[in-house]
């Protein structure tokens, strides 16, 4: 995709998050994880794992497939299928250096967004959080994305 800047989703390769995960009350632990992106011919996978280190270490893992987008300029439509909430859908949008996602359950119980800014090509920031449908927020995260592979 002539002229995209992104590396991220974008391009197959492996990527490895650091950063950190709070809880609905604020309570804030380390969090390490990686992304994996595949691209096939008729869909995208970004197949992810998020552990949580704490008292009781948390584990959350995503399959997310993608619709491959003709232009990096038009939104690109997901779903997953999440062990903890059930059925995701979304769009990523690209916004100059950020892609942006939103994204809900089928059954609207819950809903969020993520924003993944671009540092350099192997580098990305990723902040985002997940609320449930009355507004109350669960979850939220800051990670740095670094391409591996």
């Amino acid at each position: 995709m002539s002229g995209n800047p992104h590396s991220f989703l974008f391009k197959p390769g492996l990527w490895l998050a650091e950063g950190s995960f709070s809880d609905g009350g604020g309570r804030r632990l380390d969090a390490r994880g990686s992304s994996e992106i595949r691209h096939e011919k008729r869909r995208w996978l970004n197949i992810g794992r998020l552990e949580v280190a704490g008292e009781t270490a948390l584990v959350f893992e995503n399959r997310c497939e993608i619709e491959p987008p003709s232009s990096f300029l038009e939104p690109v439509t997901w779903k997953a299928d999440n062990p903890s909430l059930g059925r995701l859908r979304g769009r990523f949008i690209v916004v100059e250096e950020a892609i942006l996602s939103a994204f809900a359950t089928d059954d609207g119980t819950f809903g969020g967004s993520e924003t993944m800014l671009r540092v350099d090509r192997d580098s990305y920031e990723s902040m985002g959080y997940l609320a449930t449908a009355e507004e109350t927020v669960v979850s939220r995260w800051r990670l740095r994305l670094t391409r591996v592979g």
